[in-house]
Order: structure tokens, then sequence, then C-alpha cells
């Protein structure tokens, strides 16, 4: 769900990564592209399990702009295999290649990436509400050297979820609640869901879903004593989502993610 403030963010993170890359857009719109820039790309998912387009979408409107690969522009392309203790070493793997700008996605990531350099322009193309997470002073002037696109959810809607699951499951008492604990956007939502589960009288059964055999234990416990399954959005469980399709079906537990 993404609100105005988003949308808001992301004509900056896009106006920032143009003015990163290109230098000048208007000045250098009409004339041949001479400077050969580097972009540093690191994604928390793996190259096979990604479950985003715009790598291939940003690369394509790169070329459209007179940016090709091998000839005026290069990628240092890293993937963390949904392994986000990966992510510092990563960030700075690219960053000793000398890029002009880096370029990457959700929250650990982008927490990684701020963490890496002060210097280097940062955009990320997904995010959690970074002035919550630290990650920005405030949306109209976040300062430092990050900026993208914030997917902060409405407010109230991590209590719709938990009403969706209770009209599904009339006798629901218990919610497995599979998220990565590391990271800071699913811990405020975990926050806001042990509020919302309490008005409810509802109890959270919190398991860290991290790592695949994590999803295949959760969701074994879920089954002896959850009546219903919440999965937080994650690029973790983005790149298990085959997986966490297969255990609900199996386990036969109404499931939302």
């Amino acid at each position: 769900m993404i609100r105005r403030r988003a949308f808001l963010v992301l004509v900056c993170g896009l106006a920032g990564l143009t003015a990163a890359v290109l230098g000048s857009p208007i000045a250098q719109a009409e004339e041949p592209v001479q400077k050969v820039v580097r972009v540093g790309f690191v994604d928390p998912q793996s190259r096979s399990t990604s479950s985003l387009r715009y790598p291939t979408v940003f690369w394509e409107h790169l070329r459209e702009l007179g940016y090709v690969e091998g000839q005026n522009l290069v990628i240092e392309s890293r993937w963390a295999d949904a392994r986000p203790d990966r992510l510092p070493a990563l960030m700075a793997d690219v960053i000793g290649r000398k890029v002009d700008v880096l370029v990457t996605f959700g929250t650990p990531a982008a927490l990684a990436a701020r963490n890496a350099t002060s210097t280097i322009p940062i955009v990320v193309a997904a995010m959690g509400d970074p002035v919550a997470t630290g990650l920005a002073a405030s949306l109209a002037r976040p300062g430092g050297n990050l900026t993208g696109l914030s997917m902060g959810y409405a407010e109230g809607t991590s209590g719709k979820w938990l009403e969706i699951l209770k009209e599904a499951v009339p006798r629901l008492s218990t919610v497995s609640l599979v998220m990565n604990t590391a990271n800071p956007l699913e811990q405020q939502l975990e926050r806001e869901l042990a509020t919302v589960a309490a008005a409810h009288h509802l109890k959270l059964q919190v398991i860290d879903g991290r790592e695949s055999e994590a999803l295949e234990r959760a969701f074994e416990l879920a089954q002896r004593k959850a009546q219903a399954v919440l999965v937080l959005v994650d690029p973790v469980t983005n790149t298990h989502r085959k997986q966490i399709i297969a255990l609900a079906a199996r386990v036969r537990l109404p499931t939302l993610y």
C-alpha cells in the first residue's frame, strides 16, 4: 500500500538516482555519453529467486538514456541469497569497486548500505518507514546520502490482517507470525500486531523464518499450536515464497502472506 508520502519519496528517489548516475540530466540529455559510470547493485535475494523486475527495468531504462553495459556502463552486481548477514560484506565489496551510485532493496539492505558509506549516493528501491528505522531524519528533509521509495504501511493495515484471519477462522485464538526477526520494519509491525492481537484477545506465536529449515519447523509448530499463519513480507520470505505456499497447503492452515 503506497501512500502519498511514499509516492513523494519515490519521486525524490528517481530524481536522486538520475542525478547520481547522469550528473546533469538536463545538460546531457542531447549530448553523447562519454563518462564510464559504475553502478553498484546489491540484492538481498538470489539471482534465481528474486521476486522483483526492477533490476531489469532499471537496466533497460539506462540503455534508453544511452548507457550500455560494456561501453559506458559498468554494473557491479551482488546477491545475498536471502542471507542478511552477508549484506555488510557485499556492500563493502561493491563500494571498494569505486561505484558512482549504490542501488539496493529492502530495509536491512538499506541500513547495511548506509552503514557502509556516507558519501556514495544510495538509492533504495523499496524500504519500510525510513524515519522510524533511522534511515532519514524526516521525509521533508531526509539528510544524508540515501533516498528511494518507502513502502510504509498505512496506519491500521496490520490490524486488518488479523481481522481477515479472524473472519476466516471464527474460533481463532492463536496466530503464528512468521517473520525475519532481524528486520527493523518487521520488528515495528510485530509490536503493532501484538497491540491489535491483545485487543482482539488473540495470542501471537512469533517464529523466526530466516532459514528454509526454520520455515519447515515454523509450519509444523503452527499446525500444533495455532489456527492460522501470518507471514510478513521480507526479502528472505520472498525468496522462499514457493516453499511457504507449499507448506501452508501441506498443513492445511489458513495463511495470509
